[in-house]
């Protein structure tokens, strides 16, 4: 009789552990089917600026020439991949910059740097709260690219 008492625990046992394993892959699947649900590709990108930023030049040659020092974010093709033109005085640059993928869609913005001629990349969070990612700046007659900060999701935080 002991042992089959001891074997009924056993099986119960067992039934628990399996019952609490499922629920965490069920947990886990969902935070995954929610990154899921956002395209890869965009089938159709804005050619307009998605964000841009500008300030003029105030040396005498920036007041001749009417320089300016400007950021503009386009989207392409991929989600989460944006065009940044960037132009300072007579110099033009284009990279390219990917928002992380947090499970939702970030909304880019661009926003004064604390220098003058800089101007921080980043997006708005599901809650509309600005993320600072990039900085661009001018130093020295060079445009500079510099990263502030990296994101990334812990598996089974997503929600």
């Amino acid at each position: 009789m002991q042992t089959v008492i001891q074997s009924l625990k056993k099986i119960i046992y067992l039934f628990i552990i399996l019952i609490c394993i499922s629920c965490h892959q069920n947990n886990t699947d969902n935070g995954k089917e929610a990154t899921r649900s956002i395209p890869a590709e965009r089938p159709n990108p804005d050619p307009k600026p998605v964000a841009t930023y500008s300030q003029d030049i105030t040396s005498e040659m920036g007041r001749l020439n009417h320089w300016k020092f400007a950021v503009a974010m386009y989207e392409t093709h991929q989600t989460f991949m944006y065009r940044v033109q960037i132009q300072y005085a007579e110099l033009n640059v284009t990279d390219s910059l990917q928002l992380p993928n947090l499970g939702f869609m970030p909304k880019p913005a661009l926003q004064k740097g604390k220098d003058d001629y800089s101007c921080v990349i980043g997006f708005l969070d599901d809650k509309g709260v600005f993320r600072d990612y990039k900085l661009v700046s001018v130093a020295n007659g060079n445009v500079r690219i510099h990263t502030l900060k990296y994101y990334s999701v812990q598996p089974g935080t997503a929600q």
